[in-house]
Order: structure tokens, then C-alpha cells, then sequence
């Protein structure tokens, strides 16, 4: 057994000692040595790096022409051909040359707007946030100082403040929504269309006095400006959508518009509270704008939107309480719900650029709103004890009642609304003010 390691160990160090390989210092021109220079023999994964010397160790395969290369950024690619026989150590220095390279030029752009609390926001993000509203509102929550305490709502508030004041403008023109709706499954579709949105501005306070006062937040928000025909489409279980932009006469009337309808009927289908639940919501928005001149532009803002809820409640049945006292709450429930929100808004505005430092803008729009909101629903209830006896016949059974009662929710409300508008604004730039 000695003598048998012995042997085993002198071929091991003759094959060391034998193992055909080159070896040597990659410098450039100068001879300064280049470290994690690549060395590659090519036609395998064979290679390896210099160290802070310089310096490699390559193996190759004896008895056969191979080639070299010895690269690193920066510097002319150099190839080498080699042929060893067996056992055959050869030192191959390399000395490369420096090349320069011209990249293409790189254009940077500003993301942020200075010297103001308006924070930009990207609307892709949208459409990766896990919301069940799918509005532009779900990337608002994310927000610092913003709170939303129902996921199906597109209503927010910012620092304590109430939904109602939330300042919303899609292109310089203020919008509305529905006074009436009481929580996210009467909610339908947020006025805006996100697939028409090419900036977001989001500001929690202390924003421009152009946008108004005694408001929690602004949204600031602006519409596409197409140079071209096209147009999207998208499909879900919830709903679908569609828009088209465009411009014509010699890209002086530039349009889009967008088509969508929505439905949380599955989404509710889960909740606690079974029943029949038939919520229908219906949108279309377009802008159009049009350049009379070089510095005058006529826009159009119009909407109009139908958001149907009906809700027939059958029952519900909740489990509460503590693993030593586990409780259950049963509930059955009569009659129904129903509402209805019809909307719509429509603005006009017209810009004229005086020159480069003064700019004038005035803006006209109407919202009507028609909202009706009836529910009569009778409920009976009974909280009941849960056995929580391992092994027993009646485990997870309700076993004795201990407390029994009713409720009814009645309400008739209808609102009817119309809100006019009109704003002249003007910007004037005194060198490195405006006013």
C-alpha cells in the first residue's frame, strides 16, 4: 500500500511538472502592466485574468495550433497563435494598443420641477400596482401623507383632510366627481383615463397658488399630445377599454378619446355578504385641441359617464372571538339596492401666447350630475357560540345561541347638480419672476 501511494504521487507531480501551458505579462504600449486583462483561448471557456502585475498562467493543448486573444476595454484586441508540444512551457508577452472610441451622444433630460412641491410620477407604474381600482388614484395612495381606507375606491385623503378636498386638473381644467357614493362597491370608474395620460404631478401641500387654497392636495395632470394615428385596446373579467389618438391638418387638430366599461361583479362575488351583485360602469373621454395660429390653441375637454350599481343582499356569515371562545355571526337579509350616478362635463379653453414672457389662458366648463341613491334592506341577525371541542361530533357547529336581533337601512336620496365655470388666468415672465 506504500509503495502504491508513492507511485500514485510521482505521476501526479510528472503530470504537473508536464502540463504543457504559456505564460507572460500583458503591458501596453508605455510598459505598464494591465490588470484583469482577459486571456481566451479560443474556440473553448479556457481562460483566465492578469493580476495587479500583469502577470497570467494558461493551459493549452499540446500538439496543436491554438489561438490567443488578450483583451480588455479600451485597448486593440490581440490574437496569438501557439503550438506547443507535450510538456512545452512558453513565456508570450503581449504588449496592447490603446484605442478611442466614439459613443453616441447622450441627451439628458429634467425629471424634477424645481423649486416646487410637485412631485412627477410615472403612470406606467399604474399598471403593475396590485389595486383593484386600476385608476391613476392607486399610484396617488402610495404616496407619503396620502390614506385610503377602501382599495375599490378611487377617494383618498391627504393629512386628515376629506376626500372632497383633493384638487384634480386634467389640462389646466378643474374636474368633479359624484357627491353620492358612500363607498367603493357604488364607485365606478376614476374621471381620469389613464391610457390618455402623458404626465402626473401629485402635490400633499404647499403648492402653487395658481391651483387655489384651503385645499389638502393637488393632482395635476396632463393628456397626450398625439403627432400620429393609433391607438390601444385591453380586456379583462373586469371590464375593457379603448383609445384612439390622431391629428390632421398638417398636425394642427390633434384628438383623443377613450372608451371603457368596468365591472367588480367577481370581486364582490367573494366578499362576506353573498348576493346578487350587478354593477355596471361606463366611460368615454376624449380632448381635442386645435392650433388657430403659431400662439393661439382652442382645447375641448368633454366626458360623460354612467355608473349603475343594484345589490340584493341574501346573507353573510362571519366568525369572531378568541381560539378558547370562538364566536359566529350569522346574518339574512330582504330587499335591495339601488343606485345610479349619470355625469357629465364638458370645458373649453383657449390659449394665446403672447409673446415668450406673457401667456394668457381662458378656460369655460359645465359638470351636471343626476345621482339617485335608494336602499330599503331588512336584516335579522344571531351571534352563536362555536364548539371547539377537538374530536367532537359537533366541532365547528354552532352549539347555542347568545344573542338574537335586527336592523333595517332605509334611504331615498337623489341630488341634482350643475356647476359653471369660468377662469381667466395669465402668466408673465419679469426676467427671473412670474406673475
Amino acid at each position: 500500500m506504500k509503495n502504491l501511494l508513492i507511485t500514485i504521487l510521482l505521476l501526479f507531480a510528472n503530470t504537473s511538472f508536464a502540463q504543457t501551458c504559456i505564460f507572460g505579462k500583458v503591458t501596453n504600449q508605455s510598459g505598464e502592466p494591465l490588470e484583469f486583462a482577459n486571456v481566451v483561448l479560443k474556440g473553448s471557456a479556457s481562460g483566465t485574468v492578469t493580476n495587479e502585475r500583469g502577470e497570467y498562467e494558461l493551459a493549452i493543448p499540446a500538439e496543436q495550433p491554438v489561438y490567443i486573444s488578450f483583451s480588455i476595454i479600451g485597448y486593440q484586441t490581440d490574437w496569438e497563435e501557439v503550438m506547443l508540444a507535450n510538456g512545452q512551457r512558453r513565456r508570450l508577452d503581449v504588449a496592447l494598443i490603446a484605442i478611442s472610441q466614439e459613443i453616441e451622444q447622450v441627451t439628458v433630460e429634467d425629471v424634477q420641477v424645481r423649486k416646487s412641491t410637485l412631485m412627477r410620477l410615472n403612470p406606467k407604474v399604474m399598471t403593475v400596482l396590485p389595486d383593484a381600482s386600476g385608476s391613476i388614484e392607486s399610484l396617488i395612495k402610495t404616496m407619503p401623507g396620502v390614506v385610503s381606507t377602501n382599495e375599490m375606491s378611487s377617494q383618498y385623503s391627504v393629512r386628515g383632510g376629506s376626500f372632497d378636498e383633493n384638487l384634480v386638473y386634467v389640462n389646466g381644467i378643474e374636474v368633479y366627481r359624484p357627491f353620492l357614493v358612500r363607498s367603493g362597491q357604488q364607485e365606478g370608474l376614476s374621471f381620469v383615463n389613464s391610457d390618455m395620460v402623458s404626465s402626473l404631478l401629485f402635490s400633499a401641500g404647499g403648492f402653487d397658488a395658481k391651483y387655489g387654497d384651503k385645499m389638502s392636495s393637488v393632482l395635476d395632470i396632463k393628456y397626450k399630445r398625439p403627432s400620429g394615428w393609433g391607438g390601444t385596446a385591453s380586456g379583462s373579467l373586469f371590464g375593457g377599454a379603448v383609445m384612439l389618438h390622431g391629428d390632421s391638418f398638417g398636425h394642427r387638430l390633434h384628438h383623443i378619446s377613450g372608451l371603457r366599461y368596468k365591472t367588480t361583479k367577481y370581486l364582490l362575488n367573494s366578499l362576506e355578504t353573498s348576493g346578487d351583485y350587478e354593477p355596471k360602469f361606463l366611460d368615454f373621454q376624449t380632448y381635442i385641441s386645435f392650433d388657430l395660429t403659431d400662439r393661439i390653441e382652442i382645447g375641448f375637454l368633454g366626458n360623460c359617464s354612467t355608473n349603475v350599481y343594484n345589490f340584493e343582499p341574501h346573507n353573510r356569515r362571519t366568525k369572531f372571538g378568541l381560539m378558547n371562545q370562538p364566536m359566529e355571526l350569522r346574518m339574512f337579509f330582504e330587499g335591495c339596492e339601488k343606485d345610479a350616478f349619470y355625469t357629465c362635463t364638458g370645458a373649453l379653453s383657449a390659449d394665446y401666447k403672447v409673446n415668450d414672457d406673457l401667456h394668457l389662458k381662458l378656460i369655460a366648463s359645465a359638470f351636471s350630475t343626476h345621482e339617485s341613491e335608494t336602499y330599503d334592506i331588512l336584516s335579522e341577525y344571531f351571534i352563536n357560540e362555536i364548539d371547539n371541542a377537538i374530536g367532537a361530533d359537533t366541532y365547528g357547529d354552532s352549539v347555542r345561541s347568545v344573542g338574537i336581533g335586527a336592523f333595517r337601512n332605509h334611504g331615498r336620496n337623489y341630488l341634482t347638480a350643475n356647476v359653471m365655470t369660468a377662469e381667466f388666468r395669465g402668466m408673465w415672465n419679469l426676467n427671473r419672476h412670474l406673475k
